[in-house]
């Protein structure tokens, strides 16, 4: 789908919207902006006014985008392609004249690290803020960096390090990352696993079993998706992994979810099974 206002006839779909699936979006953190992905190209869109003010290309040819977050702190947007991380300047945004996504200028970016001996493949990349932009963790397949950031561009990373996700599946990557609001605590969803990490005396502090957990922004709740026939959704509180709402789907099974930042809900996508 392409807002009516942008959609001009005759122009190819990389132009006028996503070439192929959207498989992530996300707002800013004031929820002026929505980003949306489809691996090889992220559109920046205005909320507002349904434009797209943006448009950010994969910094290395055949490698995709597979994370992205907007920095809480600064005018900045990071993506990973898991060998690399990237920012874009987001200070200075404005959408094309035509009104095409595809036509939309890129933001000034530059590449802030990169793995020296990178793994083959990569299955899976996330990024996750604290509530100031003072801590971001990423990860990497089964590799998770911490990283403590500083104000000035140019010498962005005042400390970093890794952090052992011991007995962690080689071939199960990290597929869901938050940091509480204070940056002390890190939450990993794997695929049948929740682990939380203390990142200030560096130990794993709980580790619940749960289906394809799906976070909040800071940890706080995390919802499981249905799996065989159940096809209600549960939500716990993360300390404490109590049940604290379930969310009924009695005839479809929600297909993706999202956790918002700036609430406790959750947001959910499903398709009804044919009649």
């Amino acid at each position: 789908m392409v807002p009516t206002t942008t959609w001009r006839a005759g122009t190819y779909p990389g132009l006028r919207s996503h070439a192929t699936r959207v498989n992530r979006v996300q707002f800013s953190p004031d929820g002026k902006l929505l980003a949306s992905n489809d691996g090889d190209d992220i559109f920046l869109w205005d909320v507002a006014t349904g434009a797209a003010v943006a448009h950010l290309r994969p910094p290395k040819p055949g490698h995709d985008l597979l994370s992205f977050a907007f920095d809480p702190g600064r005018p900045l947007f990071f993506g990973s392609t898991g060998d690399e991380m990237w920012w874009w300047d987001l200070a200075k945004l404005s959408p094309a004249q035509s009104g095409l996504p595809g036509e939309a200028a890129e933001p000034v970016h530059q590449r802030l690290l990169h793995m020296t001996d990178p793994p083959p493949r990569f299955n899976g990349a996330e990024i996750a803020f604290d509530r100031t932009g003072k801590f971001m963790v990423r990860t990497a397949n089964v590799f998770a960096t911490v990283l403590q950031l500083g104000a000035n561009r140019e010498d962005y990373i005042d400390k970093d390090r890794e952090l052992k996700l011991a007995g962690w599946e080689r071939f199960d990557p990290v597929r869901q990352l938050a940091l509480s609001a204070d940056g002390h605590r890190a939450f990993f969803g794997g695929l049948h696993f929740l682990r939380i990490y203390d990142l200030v005396s560096d130990r794993l502090v709980r580790e619940d079993a749960a289906r394809s957990p799906v976070l909040s922004a800071d940890g706080r709740f995390y919802a499981e998706r249905p799996e065989g026939q159940v096809f209600d959704t549960l939500v716990h509180e993360t300390e404490t992994g109590a049940v604290v709402a379930t969310l009924p789907f009695p005839r479809a099974r929600p297909t993706c979810s999202s956790a918002s930042p700036e609430s406790p809900s959750l947001q959910t996508a499903h398709v009804w099974p044919p009649r």
